[in-house]
């Protein structure tokens, strides 16, 4: 028996990178699959598998939009086990704190840390009802380590670790477990594609930052969201993984 079987999962941002590779891995591993996107490559996503993943075409930093998918999700399913939170951006706001626009810091702010807290905000009542579930934070190295130009975006994925720690502490005795992941650099996901083209120079230096010489795998990323959403994982809230490379041993 696959770990996940029976279990229904919402993945967002399932249409590149490391939400497309967590998709295919819980479906993979036996959940069904609801593939969230805004940009209709989550049909891409549900066609490599598509007895187990469903597209569902959503904004996720709109509340009315969340609580519908949701309501999907339940409706197809009676039930929603697995909540992943992927949806992420870089390479806005990315500026010396004097010179980071305000339209740029409200939209990073927007994508990165709305889209969790509406996910959360949504899901966790459905998880009540259906006896608990598993809710996985996509935070990152950003939010333990700093650099030059990146305020807005570190502070967005530090805001992730501390909502996940106060929502696993609020909701542990209904059986829901609320984790994060903090992945390194991770190549080819949309955000390092699209920060190669803008800040080569930067994405370079970050590639170079992993202990293990190499950038990190949407699918080695993928392996530890399957697993904080499994039994395997049964005693694991309130924290986050680091998936790094050793970056941040350094």
């Amino acid at each position: 028996m696959a770990r996940l079987d029976g279990r229904i999962a919402v993945v967002t941002g399932a249409g590149i990178g490391q939400g497309r590779s967590t998709a295919l891995r819980l479906a993979q591993e036996g959940a069904k699959v609801l593939a969230v996107d805004v940009s209709g490559a989550e049909k891409d996503t549900a066609a490599q598998a598509p007895d187990q993943i469903e597209p569902v075409h959503a904004d996720v930093t709109r509340g009315d939009e969340v609580q519908a998918l949701v309501a999907e999700a339940v409706g197809r399913h009676g039930r929603l086990d697995i909540l992943c939170n992927v949806v992420g951006v870089a390479g806005i706001a990315q500026a010396p704190v004097p010179d980071i626009d305000e339209d740029d810091y409200d939209r990073l702010l927007t994508v990165n840390l709305k889209s969790v807290f509406l996910g959360m905000k949504h899901a966790i009542p459905a998880m009540v009802a259906s006896g608990g579930g598993s809710i996985i934070n996509w935070s990152s190295v950003g939010a333990l380590v700093s650099s030059p130009q990146t305020a807005v975006y570190g502070a967005s994925k530090a805001g992730i670790l501390a909502m996940t720690r106060a929502a696993a502490r609020e909701w542990g005795k209904a059986n829901i477990r609320v984790n994060a992941i903090c992945p390194g650099f991770v190549y080819p996901t949309g955000m390092t594609l699209m920060g190669e083209r803008e800040f080569p120079e930067a994405v370079s230096r970050a590639a170079s930052k992993s202990a293990l010489d190499r950038p990190g795998h949407p699918d080695e990323i993928a392996a530890v969201a399957a697993f904080l959403a499994s039994s395997d994982a049964s005693y694991v809230t309130g924290t986050y993984l680091v998936v790094d490379g050793g970056w941040t041993a350094g």
